[in-house]
C-alpha cells in the first residue's frame, strides 16, 4: 500500500521453509515446514517516468513445531515501470 508518493508498507501470510541452503550446504537435510507473516516498509526516494530507487526493510516472523524464528532484510530496490 502506497501512504503517499515516497512510503510504502505491506504485510502478508504465507507457508515457510527453514533449513540449509540445498544451492550453498553439502548437507542432505529435510526443512522444517511452518507459517509465517511478512511485514515490509519503505521509502521510494527517486521516481521517474521509467524508473523508481527506494530502500525497505523487512521481517518474517514464522513459527515451526513451536520454535519462532524472526529473519530480517534491509533492501536497496530498482524497479522498471
Amino acid at each position: 500500500y502506497w501512504f503517499n508518493d515516497h512510503f510504502f508498507g505491506g504485510a502478508g501470510v504465507g507457508f515457510t521453509l527453514f533449513g540449509p541452503n540445498p544451492f550453498l550446504s553439502e548437507l542432505d537435510v529435510e526443512p522444517r515446514r511452518g507459517w509465517g507473516l511478512s511485514f515490509r516498509g519503505g521509502y521510494s526516494f527517486m521516481t521517474t517516468k521509467n524508473h523508481s530507487l527506494r530502500i525497505a526493510i523487512e521481517l518474517f516472523p514464522s513459527i515451526y513445531d513451536n520454535v519462532k524464528v524472526t529473519g530480517t532484510a534491509l533492501n536497496f530496490e530498482w524497479q522498471y515501470l
